[in-house]
């Protein structure tokens, strides 16, 4: 469990100056009792703050009235199709592009195209620009990332889209892999991760594995027999399933000294089980038209962008992995696909892949009972459509999860959204926002290593990352010129309130609670100035519009705000 104190220990002294109006400049730090607060905390909004990007008030009223069961079974049966409103949101949505490259000089402001296309479409569009440079290799690429910025503020299916997050995260892969990666985002964040985010693994791990995204990025595309490239192997087995917990190199040279290996169970991998995995997908490569000197003559991949099995390029031999052997001259693509069962259905990867929810949903702290009790739902539903679905289900129900007290560190994402709803501002993705956030720490579809980013939150709460993050906040507020967010805090503040009272709505507002006593007054106190905190602000729009950014300021930046 993250220490509250801790929290606020690890930065707030240097990132009060940084936000804090000037009267609060000259103002004693406040000290917070956050074990009050934590107890004060509305249950409807703890649990909401767990699942989605931040509690709205349509979601708090519908678990009011029916249940946070109802939500979340709601939630889990989310539509494929986004809603007319946000289709909208993205059809009217234009994305900066702008760059120096090669004699192109671009500065332009463009729709966004790319999301309902194939592959096929975006190959021949990619072959049309590739000479331009990297800022026209990755659009798809951004246009994704901008269409899912947009999905996480304003979608009502919100844990649909943290679980799409999840999974590119889990499955990751970056547009700086290949020159040829960003034209593969649209399909794989559509045809892949959102198509099975809440289905089956073991079919969700066979579309990885064939999505040209992965097969760029791990180096698939290549791998032919002799020796066989080991990249996605190594992968598959330490991050899409097992984990590096059920390495054992370090203890058993051979694979029949692990245990359970003999009788077809071994209880974890070693690098054998990597080279011959690795052998078992040679051939799996991509139609990208380029062509091979075989036998004396020119053989031609078709040039469509997708999944191309290449049979010429694959180890007929035969292969043992995980205590399984594997014949040789087996049908196409078989050796491959049997490995995707090997794994997907170890008792390792449930723990892996349940321990993984448990850290995203809760907190690094989660109860080991949560654990065990998901590991067995998944392993029950191993062959079933939406093994996922029910496993999260088996979470979002238990007593674990409903009694759960930590708290957990919003990643950058996350917090950037979640300010975005909390204010129910006007929400416009552009390519400073993803440039800023990627000073943040954070890089959707552009972390480089195939871990993903971390979800820890010692990552996320170090000095330097605690200093920008705060930092953020001024320049989110102060983006209101610059089409981001476009905020009305006048406009949504209660007429005929109090300064105090001001104070109150927009504290219950923003982090879910009312601040303690002392430090409502000495905030009522500055917000009124020269006036009475009691008395009913005698100004105009301009100037309330003014102080209550102010407050945003502060109450963004306090640990209520900043965890879920």
């Amino acid at each position: 469990m993250i220490k509250r104190r801790t929290f606020i220990q690890a930065g707030s002294l240097m990132a009060i100056p940084f936000l804090l109006p000037e009267k609060l400049l000259t103002a004693k730090p406040l000290e917070i009792n956050f074990e009050t607060n934590q107890i004060q905390k509305d249950q409807t909004w703890n649990l909401l703050g767990k699942v989605t990007y931040g509690p709205s008030k349509k979601d708090i009223l519908k678990v009011k009235k029916n249940g946070f069961q109802t939500y979340i079974k709601e939630q889990l049966n989310a539509p494929q199709e986004d809603s007319p409103e946000i289709l909208k949101r993205i059809q009217d949505t234009q994305l900066d592009i702008k760059y120096d490259y090669n004699g192109y000089n671009v500065d332009e402001w463009r729709p966004i195209t790319y999301l309902d296309k194939d592959l096929k479409f975006c190959r021949k569009e990619f072959e049309k620009v590739k000479e331009k440079g990297w800022h026209e290799w990755i659009r798809p690429g951004m246009e994704v990332v901008s269409a899912n910025w947009i999905r996480s503020v304003y979608s009502p299916w919100q844990l649909k889209e943290m679980m799409v997050e999840f999974w590119h995260n889990h499955f990751n892969v970056t547009v700086n892999g290949d020159m040829a990666m960003g034209s593969c985002m649209p399909t794989y964040d559509r045809d892949v991760i959102r198509k099975h985010a809440f289905g089956n693994f073991r079919q969700f791990l066979e579309d990885v594995a064939k999505s040209p995204a992965m097969l760029y990025y791990l180096n698939n595309k290549s791998s032919q027999a002799s020796p066989a490239n080991e990249n996605y192997a190594r992968e598959l087995f330490e991050l899409h399933t097992l984990g590096s917990e059920h390495y054992m190199n370090s203890l058993y040279d051979r694979w029949r000294d692990v245990p359970g290996a003999l009788e077809g169970k071994p209880a974890g991998y070693i690098d054998e089980d990597v080279y011959e995995a690795s052998r078992a997908f040679t051939g799996w490569t991509v139609a990208d038209g380029s062509f091979i000197w075989r036998g004396g003559g020119r053989e031609e991949f078709p040039d469509t962008g997708e999944f191309f099995y290449y049979d010429a390029w694959h180890d007929n031999y035969q292969k043992r992995i995980l205590g399984y052997e594997i014949k040789s001259n087996m049908p196409a693509m078989h050796d491959g696909r049997k490995v995707l069962d090997l794994v997907a259905f170890h008792p390792g990867t449930a723990k892996n892949i349940c321990r993984k929810f448990l850290l995203r949903f809760m907190g690094d702290d989660y109860p080991a009972s949560l654990l065990s009790k998901a590991q067995t739902v998944w392993l029950q539903n191993i062959n079933a459509p939406d093994q996922i679905k029910i496993t999260l289900q088996t979470i979002f129900e238990s007593p674990e999860f409903l009694n759960y007290k930590g708290q957990k560190v919003k990643r950058p994402y996350e917090f950037v959204v979640s300010v975005a709803r909390a204010t129910e501002a006007e929400f416009t993705p552009t390519m400073m926002l993803q440039w800023q956030i990627m000073g943040m720490g954070y890089k959707p579809f552009m972390w480089p290593a195939p871990t993903g980013h971390p979800d820890k939150d010692s990552y996320w709460m170090g000095p330097g990352a605690m200093l920008t993050r705060w930092r953020t906040i001024s320049s989110i507020l102060y983006w209101k010129d610059m089409g981001v967010f476009k905020f009305r805090f006048a406009e949504q503040t209660p007429g005929g309130l109090s300064y105090q009272g001001i104070a109150d709505y927009w504290s219950e507002k923003l982090t879910g609670i009312r601040l303690q006593e002392k430090y409502r007054s000495k905030i009522a106190t500055m917000l009124a100035d020269n006036a009475a905190p009691d008395s009913i602000p005698a100004i105009n729009e301009t100037q309330m519009e003014q102080k209550l950014i102010w407050l945003a300021q502060f109450l963004l930046s306090t640990p209520e705000f900043q965890t879920r």
